[in-house]
């Protein structure tokens, strides 16, 4: 049994280098750029390890994907804790997402090209995940009267989660001379403007 525990933890310690190594060759020249051989290399494991690990680039995509997805997660349900209100929780969860990408950009790139390969794919686990918790934050606006109770809830989480891939991808490529929180909160401004219900 204890045998079997090091082994695990070789074998995990293994990945962690190997992602490391593509993470660092992907930050210097670009996904496309670089290749299997290099990662190999740069990690300094043999050509067979890294495909047990990984079968090719895009599972690396999918690995750093899905540590990102579970990091958004975490941060939307710690930014809503000890909020009152649906419009300053939908807030405060933009400004945690704006933190999470604006500590490393690099990384950000990386999760947005995956995503977007996974979506285009049909493939669209990670998405439905994130837009289950704003669509939650959506019906509770619903039911408090805070937004109009003609709304489809998951009509308006996508919509939102739009606003978030849209704004971030732009950012990603230099569109946006202000912080992403900013921008953000430009954008979000703008959606609950038309969502909030009119308090006569």
């Amino acid at each position: 049994m204890t045998s079997m525990s090091r082994y695990e933890k070789r074998k995990q310690e293994t990945k962690q280098k190997i992602a490391d190594a593509a993470l660092t060759l992907f930050t210097a020249h670009g996904f496309d750029q670089t290749t299997m051989d290099q990662i190999a290399e740069k990690a300094n494991v043999a050509k067979g390890t890294l495909f047990n690990h990984f079968a090719s680039k895009n599972a690396l995509l999918t690995h750093f994907g899905e540590i990102r997805v579970q990091l958004i997660k975490s941060a939307i349900e710690h930014s809503v804790q000890n909020v009152d209100g649906v419009v300053n929780k939908l807030f405060a969860i933009f400004d945690a997402l704006a933190k999470v990408n604006e500590e490393d950009k690099p990384y950000g790139q990386l999760v947005i090209q995956d995503f977007m390969q996974r979506y285009t794919s049909g493939d669209r686990r990670n998405y439905n995940e994130a837009s289950a918790v704003i669509r939650v934050i959506i019906e509770q606006g619903i039911d408090s009267g805070e937004l109009r109770n003609d709304l489809d809830a998951q009509q308006t989480a996508a919509l939102l989660g739009g606003v978030f891939f849209h704004t971030t991808i732009d950012w990603i490529r230099g569109n946006f001379s202000q912080p992403l929180r900013d921008s953000f909160r430009r954008q979000l401004d703008i959606v609950l403007k038309g969502i909030q219900a009119v308090v006569c």
